[in-house]
């Protein structure tokens, strides 16, 4: 058995119960997410980064309706024939204020929220399809797909 806690304190965190109650209830979150079994305090910087992922996973929902999301196929070189024998699918997103967001920032985002589920099922839709394009044009090459195995 474990315990994880999360702290706030009156009056710097909250002037009032709701208040504290919640900023306990983000700190507690930070908590558990940092691997349990500790007691973290809230503070400013804590709320503003649940803030902004909470943003980035409205706007990852959002543009992969919208078509933000594209995948980038990066060639796989045989060393001995120096030919390329395969591609590797890339899951990009070009987001249209903050333009190119990173997969090192969107992926740990979406593996935590559990939209790392609909962001895989659209890259292997989309690599699918690229592989019927490549087949129709007499192109023989495989596709290559990283998933999460969250």
């Amino acid at each position: 058995m474990g315990v994880s806690i999360g702290i706030a304190r009156f009056p710097e965190d909250g002037q009032n119960r709701i208040t504290l109650i919640k900023h306990a209830d983000i700190a507690l979150y930070e908590a558990k997410h940092q691997g349990r079994n500790r007691a973290i305090f809230f503070d400013d910087a804590l709320a503003q980064a649940l803030m902004k992922e909470a943003k980035l996973t409205r706007e990852m929902e959002r543009s992969l309706k919208s078509g933000d999301f594209m995948l980038y196929y990066q060639p796989q070189v045989s060393i001995e024939s120096e030919k390329i024998i395969g591609l590797e699918a890339l899951l990009r997103w070009r987001h249209p204020e903050y333009g190119m967001v990173s997969p090192d920032t969107f992926i740990p985002i979406a593996e935590k929220n559990g939209f790392i589920l609909e962001l895989g099922h659209y890259i292997l839709e989309k690599a699918c399809q690229s592989l019927q394009a490549f087949n129709k044009q007499g192109i023989e090459i495989t596709i290559s797909v990283n998933l999460s195995t969250i």
